[in-house]
C-alpha cells in the first residue's frame, strides 16, 4: 500500500472544509490551502484562514495566513512568490505578504464599488510589467483590481447566462424537412 501524506494543523484545521487549492508558480513543492470557517470553534478562532503547506515539513504549515472573513477562493501572485491572494465570504479581497505578517497588508473596501456577495475565484492576467487580478462572485459580478490600488475594482463587469432563442413561428425548410421524416 502506497504511503498518502496527510496535511493537518489540528490547531487551525478541525472542522474546516477546503475551498481552495494553488500551487506556487515559482517553488515547486509549495501549494496553499484556503480554509471555510470553523462552526464549532471558539469566539477567539480566526474565521479567514489560508494555510501554505510544503511536503518536506510534515508536521506543520509553512506559514498561516488569518483575516476577519472565511476565505473562499485564495492563489499564488506569480510575480511575487511571498505575495498570496485572497477573496473572502464577506466580498473582500485581501493580500498578505508572508515576509512581513500573517495578517493581510492589504484589503479591497466593502462598499457598493466591489463584491457584495461571497468571492468563488480569482487569477492574476497579463505579464509582470502590466497585469490584474480578476476576481468574480456568486452573483455574476466580475471585478479587475490594480495590485496597487485595492481600494476599489478598476472595472466591472455582470457576467449572465445567455439565454436560446425560441426558434421563430414560421416554419422553416429544415424544419419542414424534419417534420416528415417523423411521419415516414
Amino acid at each position: 500500500m502506497a504511503h498518502t501524506l496527510t496535511f493537518n494543523d489540528p490547531n487551525y484545521t478541525t472542522n474546516r472544509v477546503i475551498t481552495d487549492i494553488d500551487w506556487s508558480p515559482q517553488i515547486n513543492e509549495l501549494f496553499l490551502a484556503s480554509y471555510s470557517q470553523n462552526d464549532e470553534g471558539s469566539i477567539k478562532d480566526h474565521v479567514g484562514l489560508v494555510l501554505l503547506w510544503n511536503p518536506t515539513l510534515k508536521n506543520r504549515p509553512e506559514f498561516y495566513c488569518f483575516c476577519q472573513s472565511a476565505v473562499t477562493s485564495a492563489a499564488f501572485y506569480p510575480f511575487s512568490s511571498p505575495t498570496i491572494l485572497g477573496g473572502c465570504y464577506n466580498g473582500q479581497i485581501l493580500m498578505w505578504d508572508i515576509r512581513v505578517k500573517s495578517m493581510p497588508v492589504q484589503r479591497s473596501g466593502i462598499s457598493a464599488d466591489a463584491h457584495k456577495y461571497p468571492v468563488c475565484g480569482l487569477s492574476v492576467i497579463g505579464t509582470q510589467i502590466a497585469n490584474n487580478i480578476v476576481s468574480f462572485s456568486n452573483d455574476g459580478m466580475l471585478c479587475m483590481w490594480d495590485i496597487k490600488k485595492f481600494n476599489k475594482p478598476t472595472k466591472m463587469s455582470r457576467l449572465s447566462a445567455v439565454r436560446s432563442v425560441r426558434q421563430s413561428a414560421k416554419p422553416t425548410v429544415a424544419s419542414a424537412l424534419n417534420r416528415s421524416s417523423l411521419r415516414a
